[in-house]
């Protein structure tokens, strides 16, 4: 098969025009072409004056040896393609148990299950269907279920979000999570779109499809069954502790992955209790910002803005200020809303979400400072989750309802009295001041980065944006340090990943780590047996 490369098209090209120019660049007539789909597709929307699409092409056609190589075409290795988790035969006397069933969790549990090891799954929430009811029912009277919501449940909080693919990471982990996720049910574009992302709609149904692919493979999933505590035998996991609604449980096993996620604050609690080394570590607060989306088309796409080939514009902003500090934007969602995804009582926690048409009027994402463990007082390596703890209770509101500002009243340091315009948050804003909920160097740091912001994007501070906190869950403040083999320095058998332990920042990132935690307990299954 070829790879014909960084072919440019503007954006009213047909399919006919795609044949014609991978023809025309292979030099063969297209009767000589059995097939071609999408490699890569991206925008270039560097010349407002003239957007276009920079696609590259997986080609199939006859006498295909015959081809000249060069720079924009290349011969690839069809099985590098479509890779997935290949299955084994291993055997254990103890079954692995996997706590968390998110990103991270679905996919040490997915390689555990093909390679035969049959794992069982514990996730505190419900499952995607039930903690939807939960999530609706919330959105609309503001009345909490602390483990069935927006952080917790089937498929972890990637699941109410947008479902972004995007990662500086690459390598073959990444296509073999992509193609996963495809297997799954996800749409065909995440295989070839530059920025991919499923939906929340749709994610639903692609982590239940892998859930139901474990439990094929012999594996189990319970539901609403809470790790509370370890057995712990000479230094090495020989039980967990699992709460459910009809008591403990005592599950016997010689393997445990960690996949908790950022918001399981009272699984680190006992961990700490059971000296497991834990140590603090940076993170990031700050708001949402939520413009129209038509605001963000028109910055991006100019007089092409309505154009039907385009989709909702997005943007990612990073900003290295004066002070030191860093403003970046992070999860940005096209055409989704701003949601309440708090998971504790009297606490406020917003977060981003888009489905996968992402046609919503609104377009958001988080505003973040950078926050070190120079900032967090306390020498406990719980001191950033306390931190997180402070800044959500000050910014809680009865019935979850949220602090929004008009982002020209807050450059103006004043408080806002009414809302300049609607806002795709549920749960109700209150016209106020921001500052009233955040530590003054990253309210400081936000106007700075404004401010810097404004020099090359007018457009995204003006009347119509709003701000909207507290945004304090985007990473973990803690990490549960381990060795080169993924397993944890104070326990054996205990393998610590994904986003909670402090080793990932996002849903590719995490469903890696996950795998790479399941491939390193699979080699070492290997070593022993041999």
């Amino acid at each position: 098969m070829l790879l014909v490369s960084n072919l440019v098209f503007d954006l009213d090209s047909t399919w006919e025009d795609v044949t014609t120019k991978v023809a025309k660049v292979l030099g063969v007539s297209k009767s000589q072409i059995k097939s071609i789909e999408y490699y890569r597709k991206s925008i270039d929307a560097r010349d407002k004056d003239n957007i276009v699409f920079v696609s590259s092409f997986l080609v199939s056609l006859t006498n295909e040896n015959k081809i000249r190589l060069g720079r924009k075409v290349q011969r690839i290795d069809e099985s590098k393609i479509h890779p997935l988790i290949e299955k084994d035969n291993l055997k254990l006397e103890y079954r692995p148990v996997v706590v968390g069933f998110g990103p991270c969790g679905l996919f040490a549990s997915l390689y555990l299950a093909r390679k035969g090891l049959k794992p069982i799954v514990f996730e505190q929430g419900k499952d995607v269907d039930s903690r939807s009811k939960d999530i609706e029912e919330f959105l609309r009277t503001g009345k909490l279920n602390p483990t069935s919501n927006i952080q917790f449940g089937e498929g972890g909080a990637g699941t109410y979000s947008d479902g972004k693919l995007t990662t500086s990471s690459n390598g073959e982990l990444v296509r073999i999570v992509v193609e996963e996720l495809l297997k799954a049910g996800a749409p065909k574009e995440i295989g070839y779109l530059n920025k991919p992302h499923i939906g929340t709609d749709k994610l639903r149904e692609v982590v239940k499809n892998i859930r139901n692919e474990i439990i094929s493979l012999g594996g189990e999933v319970h539901f609403e069954h809470q790790l509370c505590d370890l057995k712990i035998k000479d230094g090495a996991i020989e039980a967990v502790i699992i709460k459910n609604n009809q008591g403990l449980l005592t599950v016997p096993t010689k393997a445990l992955f960690l996949a908790i996620g950022h918001s399981a604050r009272p699984t680190f609690e006992m961990l700490y209790n059971k000296n497991v080394r834990l140590e603090k570590k940076a993170f990031a607060m700050g708001v949402r910002v939520e413009h129209y989306q038509d605001t963000i088309n028109k910055m991006q796409y100019g007089r092409f803005k309505d154009h039907p080939s385009l989709p909702a514009a997005d943007y990612k902003i990073v900003k290295h200020l004066k002070n030191g500090r860093t403003v970046y934007t992070f999860c940005m969602c096209p055409g989704g809303e701003v949601v309440c995804a708090s998971s504790e009582e009297g606490k406020l926690v917003v977060n981003g979400m888009s489905e996968h048409k992402r046609d919503s009027s609104y377009a958001n994402s988080a505003l973040l400072v950078n926050v070190t463990p120079l900032d967090i007082e306390g020498e406990s390596p719980l001191a950033g989750l306390y931190y997180q703890e402070k800044y959500e209770e000050l910014a809680f509101k009865d019935r979850y309802q949220a602090i929004g500002q008009n982002m020209v009243d807050f450059l103006k340091h004043e408080p806002s009295t009414v809302l300049n315009r609607p806002s795709s948050y549920r749960l109700g804003l209150i016209a106020g001041d921001i500052t009233s909920y955040l530590p003054n160097y990253i309210s400081s740091s936000l106007e700075e980065g404004l401010e810097e912001i404004e020099k090359t994007m007018p457009l995204f501070c003006k009347d119509d944006a709003l701000l909207i906190g507290l945004e304090s869950r985007s990473s973990s403040p803690v990490r549960v340090v381990r060795d080169t083999n993924f397993e944890s320095l104070s326990i054996k058998g205990l393998y610590p990943c994904g986003e909670g332990a402090g080793y990932a920042g996002g849903i590719v990132t995490a469903a890696i780590d996950g795998i790479k935690a399941s491939q390193s307990f699979c080699q070492k299954i290997v070593r022993v047996l041999e």
